[in-house]
């Protein structure tokens, strides 16, 4: 008997291909929503879900136990740990006012964008992903702190931070709550903010070990994993209203 975070129900096949009743324990992953129109009733999205049905026999529970290390309630303590390790020191002050940074350009613009395309859909775009974005962010900003500090764990570290954010952003399209094109805003997003991030940590090396960091930040994600925030229903309220009240204008 699997554990309750790995259950799953199954995968059900309508008329129409595979439409996938996709629940974790505290939250469901509606088929019937663009996204998973997009993905479920198209060749190759039949072909991905098809082949995990096949070689696991549980179709979507590994995508949402590697999706869950995405979601905001993961996300956001380890953030706040790592501005809390960068303004320990006044030598790496700087950095955590870069990275407060890039965490506000990234969240805020993929907040806006959902806000905007929520009542404004254009061609597949609904609604970018969050998990995507900040998840390139701050398990890249994870892996690129620890490179910085170590050579002999440079690759391993790059390895295993952007291994992550990208299986995260697989799992977003597996499971049906997002398309490619909407998982790629996401990522450009997020390696914008990154990149700014990455661009202050060449000209101010953190000079704190990063042991008691990534120590940290592991407990966090076991902790915290499987429980989410549902910051995605705020959005769509927020330009729902704005809608209603002809304060959003939709370019099309």
């Amino acid at each position: 008997m699997l554990p309750r975070f790995l259950a799953c129900p199954p995968v059900r096949r309508s008329q129409e291909g595979l439409v996938g009743r996709v629940e974790s324990p505290t939250q469901t992953h509606s088929p019937h929503s663009p996204a998973a129109k997009f993905l479920y009733q198209s060749p190759p999205g039949e072909v991905i879900v098809g082949a995990v049905f096949r070689v696991t026999g549980f179709p979507l529970t590994i995508p949402i136990f590697i999706t869950n290390f995405g979601n905001l309630a993961v996300l956001l303590p380890i953030a706040a740990a790592v501005l809390a390790w960068l303004s320990w020191s006044p030598e790496t002050r700087r950095l955590g006012v870069f990275w407060a940074i890039a965490l506000a350009l990234c969240g805020g613009t993929i907040g806006l964008l959902k806000v905007y395309f929520w009542d404004c859909p254009t061609g597949p775009i609904h609604s970018p992903s969050g998990h995507s974005g900040l998840s390139l962010l701050v398990y890249g900003g994870l892996a690129c702190l620890t490179a910085s500090q170590t050579q002999r764990f440079t690759v391993p570290a790059i390895a295993a931070g952007f291994g992550l954010a990208l299986g995260i952003a697989v799992s977003r399209i597996i499971i049906g709550d997002h398309n490619p094109v909407e998982v790629l805003i996401g990522l450009a997003i997020g390696g914008a903010a990154l990149a700014i991030f990455a661009s202050a940590l060449t000209h101010n090396r953190a000079p704190l070990s990063i042991k008691w960091l990534l120590i940290i930040a592991t407990v966090l994600a076991v902790i915290v994993h499987g429980q989410h925030i549902q910051a995605e229903q705020l959005f769509h309220l927020i330009g729902g209203y704005l809608y209603s009240k002809g304060l959003l204008y939709c370019l099309r």
